[in-house]
C-alpha cells in the first residue's frame, strides 16, 4: 500500500495539496509549519493504532486542533487498486471506499516511551504478526460466548439448588404420612361397616393428588411458554432497521436482499409466536378442563367427608390430613424430573464451556508461538546488539485486577489475595477448583490457609467465576540493548538508548507504510549515520516511509525520493515545495533550513578538514 496524496480542507492546513512518492518521503521546516500536524492528520484520517491509551487521546487532539471544523482526504494506493478515505472532526471512524491496511504511524514521545509500557512492546511485536487480527476476533468470541455458557450455568445452578431444598422436604412429609395412615386404619377398624366409604375417599384422594400434579405441569409450561413468545415480540419490535437505499447513492439496491431476508427472517418468528400462542391455548382448555375435574373431586371427597363425619369426626379430619399429606408429596415427587432434566442441562452446558475454554486455550498457545517467531526473527535481523524476548502469560495486571473486582466487598484481603492468586493459579485451575469445591487444592498450590480457601472458594461460587476465567492473561516482551558485555532491558536505559532499540524494529517491518516523526531526537549522529541510514535505505525499497526531520543526514543519506519543504505565515501552514532530493530547489532548502545556510555547511567542512589534517 502507498499513500499518493493528502488533502486538507479548513484548519491550520487548509487548502493543502500534498502528493507523495515511494520510498523515503522527508518534511522538513521550521517548527510550527505544520510537519507533525500532517503526520497526525494521517493518523486520524486513517484511524491508525497508537501505542498506548495517553499517546491515542494526545494524537486525536492535536488533529482535531489542527483540523477544526474541516475535512481530510487521503488517497491511496493498494493491491486491490486505489481507494479514498475520508474523515471530518465528527466522524466517529473514516468514510472508505475500499479495503486498505493501516499504516504504522509514531510520534517522537511513542517512540521514546514504547520501551517502557508492557502493552506498548507486546504491540510493537504483534505489528509483524500477519494473523493476529483473525485470532485476536476468535479469542474475543470464545471469551463472551464462555461468558454467556457461565452465565446461564450459575442461574441453572440457583434453580437446581431451589428445587433441591424444595424436594428435601418430602421426606419429613413422608415420615407424617405413614403416622397419619396408622392412624387412620385404626379408625376403619373401628368403623367396619364404613370401611367401604373409606377406600373410596381414599381413591378420590389419589385421584386429587394426580390432578393438583397436572395443574403444576400445565402452569409452569405456559409460563414458559409465554415468557418465550414475550420474548420473541420484543425481538420483532426491534428488527433489525435496514434502511432503503438512498437515490443519492445510485445504482441498483445492494441491500435489497438483506431488506427481504430481516422481512422473512420477522414472519418465520411471527409464526413462530402464533404456533405457540395457539399452544397455550390448547393447554389452557386442558387446563380448565382439570380444574372442572378438581373441582368435581373435591366436592365428592367432601361430600364423603361430610357422611363420615356422622360416623366418626376424628377420621375425617385424618382423612383431610392424609389427603394434604400426598398432595404436598406428589408435589414434590413431580420437581425430581425436573431437576433431572435442569442438572442435564447445567451439565451440557459445563460441557460447551469446557470445549471453548480449550480453544481459547489453543488460540492463546498459537498467539504465544507467532509472537516468539516474531522475536526469533527480529532476533536474527538485529542481533546480538538487540535482543527480544517473548514470555508466555507474563503480564497479570488484567487477571490481578480482576480477583481483586471479583473479591472486593467480600471481606477478604484481596489487596493481598489477588496478586498471590495470580502468580500461582491460572484461571481455569481457579475454575476448577470452585466448581469442585476443592478449597484443600487450592489452598496447597495457593499456599493460603485452609480455611481461607473454603472462604475464597465460598465467595467465588456466589459472585461467579465467568469474568476471571475470561480475563485475558498477556504475554511479555523484553526488549534489550547489548550494552557494556551485557544485556539490558529497556526499562532502565536511556531514552536515547530506548530509541537505538524500537528504531531498528519499526525499520524491520517491511511490508506496511511507517511513518515517524523526528525519529533522530534523541539519537547522536553516530548511530543515525552508521545504523539508522543503513535501515532506512533497506527499508524504502520494500515500502513507503515518511519521516518529518530536522537532521540531514536522513534525507540525503537516506537517498530521500521527496523532500517536502513546509512554512508557515503564523495563521496557516502550507507546502513551499515538494521536489525529489536532487532538485535544485530540494538542495536549498536543504542547505538553509537544515545545515543553517551554505556558509556554515562550509566552515564546518572546513573545520573537519582542518583537524582532520592535524590528527
Amino acid at each position: 500500500m502507498r499513500i499518493e496524496r493528502l488533502q486538507v480542507d479548513e484548519g491550520f492546513l487548509d487548502g493543502l495539496d500534498l502528493r507523495l512518492a515511494d520510498g523515503l518521503n522527508v518534511l522538513i521546516g521550521p517548527r510550527g509549519a505544520g510537519k507533525t500536524s500532517i503526520i497526525e492528520l494521517v493518523r486520524f484520517c486513517l484511524a491508525a493504532p497508537g501505542f498506548s491509551d495517553r499517546s491515542k487521546a494526545q494524537a486525536k487532539e492535536h488533529a482535531l486542533s489542527v483540523l477544526g471544523s474541516g475535512q481530510v482526504t487521503i488517497t491511496l494506493s493498494t493491491d486491490e487498486g486505489p481507494a479514498t478515505v475520508v474523515r471530518t472532526a465528527s466522524d466517529a471512524e473514516p468514510r472508505v471506499s475500499g479495503r486498505f491496511e493501516k499504516p504504522l504511524i509514531f510520534s517522537q514521545n511513542e517512540i521514546e516511551t514504547i520501551g517502557l509500557i508492557a502493552s506498548s512492546r507486546l504491540n510493537l511485536i504483534d505489528f509483524f504478526r500477519t494473523d493476529r487480527d483473525k485470532l485476536r476476533e476468535s479469542a474475543t468470541h470464545a471469551r463472551a460466548e464462555v461468558r454467556s455458557l457461565m452465565s446461564e450455568m450459575r442461574a441453572l445452578a440457583q434453580e437446581i439448588t431451589e428445587l433441591e431444598e424444595r424436594a428435601g422436604g418430602a421426606e419429613g412429609l413422608r415420615e407424617q404420612l405413614v403416622a397419619a395412615e396408622e392412624e387412620q386404619l385404626g379408625v376403619i377398624q373401628s368403623l367396619g361397616d364404613a370401611e367401604g366409604r373409606w377406600a373410596e375417599l381414599d381413591a378420590l384422594t389419589s385421584t386429587a393428588a394426580q390432578l393438583a400434579v397436572r395443574d403444576g405441569v400445565y402452569d409452569r409450561v405456559v409460563r414458559s411458554l409465554e415468557t418465550w413468545g414475550e420474548r420473541a415480540a420484543t425481538l420483532v419490535r426491534n428488527k433489525p432497521d435496514v434502511e432503503d437505499w438512498p437515490e443519492a447513492a445510485g445504482g441498483p439496491d445492494p441491500i435489497a436482499a438483506v431488506r427481504a431476508s430481516v422481512v422473512d427472517a420477522m414472519a418465520s418468528v411471527t409464526a413462530s409466536i402464533d404456533v405457540l400462542a395457539s399452544r397455550v391455548q390448547g393447554i389452557e382448555e386442558l387446563r380448565s378442563a382439570n380444574k372442572a375435574q378438581q373441582i368435581e373431586t373435591e366436592q365428592q371427597s367432601r361430600d364423603l367427608r361430610n357422611s363420615l363425619e356422622q360416623l366418626q369426626k376424628g377420621g375425617t379430619v385424618i382423612s383431610k390430613r392424609i389427603s394434604g399429606l400426598r398432595e404436598q408429596i406428589a408435589q414434590l415427587d413431580a420437581l425430581t424430573p425436573l431437576r433431572m432434566k435442569k442438572l442435564e442441562a447445567w451439565t451440557t452446558l459445563r460441557d460447551s464451556r469446557d470445549t471453548l475454554l480449550d480453544e481459547l486455550d489453543s488460540l492463546c498457545e498459537r498467539e504465544y508461538e507467532e509472537r516468539a517467531d516474531v522475536a526469533a526473527r527480529l532476533n536474527r535481523q538485529l542481533g546480538p546488539t538487540i535482543r527480544i524476548t517473548v514470555q508466555r502469560f507474563g503480564i497479570h495486571t488484567e487477571y490481578v485486577n480482576t480477583i481483586r473486582n471479583v473479591l472486593r466487598g467480600t471481606g477478604l484481603h484481596y489487596n493481598t489475595l489477588a496478586p498471590m492468586l495470580a502468580e500461582k493459579m491460572s484461571p481455569r485451575e481457579v475454575l476448577d477448583a470452585v466448581e469442585s469445591q476443592d478449597y484443600e487444592t487450592l489452598s496447597s498450590i495457593a499456599g493460603i490457609p485452609v480455611d481461607r480457601a473454603a472462604r475464597l472458594v465460598a465467595e467465588l461460587s456466589k459472585t461467579g467465576t465467568e469474568e476471571l476465567v475470561t480475563c485475558e492473561l498477556q504475554d511479555s516482551v523484553t526488549l534489550s540493548l547489548l550494552d557494556g558485555g551485557e544485556y539490558k532491558s529497556t526499562e532502565h536505559l536511556s531514552t536515547g538508548q530506548r530509541c537505538t532499540v524500537v528504531l531498528p524494529i519499526l525499520l524491520a517491518k517491511e511490508d506496511r507504510v511507517l511513518v515517524v516523526d523526528q525519529p533522530e531526537d534523541h539519537l547522536d549522529n553516530g548511530f543515525i549515520v552508521g545504523t539508522a541510514i543503513e535501515a532506512i535505505r533497506k527499508r524504502k525499497q520494500f515500502g513507503q516511509l515518511i519521516f518529518s526531520t530536522h537532521n540531514p543526514n536522513i534525507p540525503v543519506l537516506g537517498e530521500a525520493s521527496l523532500i517536502v519543504l513546509m512554512g508557515s505565515d503564523g495563521r496557516n501552514g502550507f507546502v513551499r515545495h515538494a521536489r525529489p532530493l536532487d532538485h535544485p530547489e530540494s538542495v536549498e532548502a536543504i542547505t538553509t533550513v537544515m545545515e543553517g545556510g551554505l556558509e556554515a555547511f562550509h566552515r564546518r567542512a572546513e573545520f573537519y578538514g582542518d583537524n582532520a589534517e592535524s590528527r
